[in-house]
């Protein structure tokens, strides 16, 4: 499971994936409706926070380079 909460006008929101996997496919796919330059706040993998900040955009590759596939 992949939460990912981000800041959109000043107010939080999340979005959650069942797996990593959905999440890559929704981001190939440009399945997401959530603009590239909104600052990620807190990303949760399988119950555990991870060390990210930075815009919603460069989290794909972040994501990638944990090795997560």
């Amino acid at each position: 499971m992949i939460d990912i909460s981000y800041l959109n006008n000043k107010q939080e929101k999340q979005i959650s994936y069942a797996s990593y996997d959905d999440y890559k496919q929704a981001q190939l796919a440009c399945q997401i409706a959530i603009a590239d330059y909104f600052p990620v706040t807190k990303v949760m993998v399988d119950g555990q926070q991870l060390d990210y900040t930075g815009q919603f955009g460069n989290l794909y590759f972040f994501l990638e380079q944990q090795g997560l596939h």
